[in-house]
């Protein structure tokens, strides 16, 4: 926990304008909250409030460790893909006392506990739990996965989905996404890249080439 606080003191310092606590995926903070990961028999371990600890205590310091008016995202694994693992239920009933032990926006994901796993896939397919987190708690979100085009981001921020878009992939694929939104603000010479970058090995050579 003091090493996460140091670690955010040390972004505000770098300039960062927002930190994210990573806790899904199968991180170490994701590790304490599933049952299928989380065997410990101590007060980090046990019942639903022995596993939250670790990463509400983490919250807390991390909190401290911040300016008042700089945001604090969680990345939420909102449920494992796996028998006896951590459901979106646990995951509605977190999220408050994250809101309330500092956490300003959760970033809504999904799995990454153990393999394999029988997940749904396709545009925007983890949308739906942000979706319901926000419904449900009140506690604003951040959508992710699959979305690749600025229709789908405006449309799941103007349906109330979320309220915060997230892109990865996408944006290393396509850098200038978001700049192209606005006319003018993108260089006309990148263009040309895109129509090779968006498939996987395909490199990023001009289409003529």
């Amino acid at each position: 926990m003091r090493q996460f606080a140091q670690a955010a003191a040390r972004a505000v310092a770098a300039g960062f304008r927002a930190v994210e606590l990573h806790a899904g995926h199968g991180r170490l903070l994701h590790s304490f909250l599933s049952p299928i990961a989380n065997r410990r028999e101590d007060t980090y371990g046990g019942d639903f409030t022995g596993r939250a600890r670790m990463l509400r205590q983490t919250v807390r310091a991390v909190r401290t460790a911040l300016p008042d008016a700089l945001p604090l995202l969680v990345r939420l694994s909102c449920r494992d893909f796996q028998p006896g693992g951590w459901r979106l239920e646990d995951t509605l009933r977190l999220v408050p006392l994250l809101a309330a032990d500092g956490a300003d926006l959760i970033d809504c994901t999904s799995g990454g506990i153990a393999r394999p796993e029988t997940r749904p896939t396709g545009p925007c397919w983890q949308a739906p739990y942000a979706a319901v987190v926000r419904r449900r708690t009140g506690v604003p979100t951040a959508a992710v996965g699959k979305i690749t085009t600025l229709e789908q981001a405006r449309g799941l921020l103007d349906d109330g989905s979320c309220d915060l878009v997230l892109m990865g992939r996408q944006l290393l694929i396509d850098p200038m996404l978001p700049a192209r939104s606005a006319p003018g603000l993108a260089p006309a010479p990148y263009q040309r890249a895109l129509a090779t970058a968006a498939v996987p090995g395909d490199g990023h050579l001009p289409p003529e080439l």
